[in-house]
């Protein structure tokens, strides 16, 4: 009852200490595998608190602006051109790009 919630690879070194050797941590491992009692016993972790980014509302042009970049695929397999876009939310016009 002393080793119940220990992992065997805590289990050998301590037996060691005391002087007692009953198998190699392979062998604990191997057995109970084999008898199902192989389970993972991690450590319980708080639950991550989500902090939601901040909404902009954009009520005119030119107040908000998006970026993204896309992978466009070349006639090279392998690769690609690099599409650069600014977009603008109220009015959802493209601002600029770029192709590199």
């Amino acid at each position: 009852m002393e080793y119940q919630s220990s992992a065997p690879s805590q289990i050998v070194p301590k037996l060691a200490d005391e002087g007692v050797y009953i198998a190699s941590e392979s062998s604990f491992y191997r057995v109970l595998h084999e008898k199902n009692q192989l389970h993972r016993r991690g450590r319980a972790r708080t639950p991550r608190t989500v902090i939601k980014p901040k909404g902009y509302k954009a009520e005119a042009p030119n107040q908000v602006w998006s970026w993204d970049i896309t992978y466009l695929a070349s006639a090279v397999r392998g690769s690609f051109y690099y599409l650069y876009m600014v977009e603008d939310i109220y009015s959802r016009k493209i601002v600029c790009w770029e192709v590199h």
